[in-house]
């Protein structure tokens, strides 16, 4: 769905705050239309100030959706994997959809986030070779 656009070249960064804050939420951005860049501003630096980020001043135009959607999330980065999220026709690149599970803690990491190349993965799959993460 479309989300509300900015007026002009210099809103875009606010209206992305309020748009992650309302993900970060669990409410859908393109269910509000959300107040003048001017309010919004304000809105941020008493989030700042108070040192919790809330859902910016909007109106539903419509009816408000709360998304309820949840990824797993992995690796250090805390972000999930890509292909969980992606949509059936998109094509990620080789380096986003490598993961590799540590022998020790069993957690999943990104390859790209510890390193690991597409050799060093190949060589890691094989029987009795371990693999494990320095975090743990």
């Amino acid at each position: 769905e479309r989300v509300q656009c900015q007026k002009n070249a210099s809103e875009c960064g606010i209206y992305a705050i309020a748009f992650l804050t309302d993900l970060c939420h669990r409410l859908d951005p393109a269910s509000y239309k959300y107040h003048s860049s001017k309010e919004l501003r304000k809105h941020l630096i008493q989030c700042f100030e108070q040192g919790v980020m809330s859902p910016f001043p909007s109106t539903t135009s419509g009816k408000a959706k709360h998304l309820i959607k949840e990824l797993n999330v992995y690796c250090s980065c805390r972000l999930p994997f890509v292909l969980e999220h992606m949509k059936k026709d998109e094509v990620p690149a080789a380096e986003d959809t490598q993961m590799i599970q540590c022998d020790l803690c069993n957690c999943w990491y990104h390859c790209s986030c510890v390193k690991v190349t597409s050799n060093e993965l190949k060589k890691f799959s094989k029987p009795n070779v371990v693999w494990t993460c320095e975090f743990k």
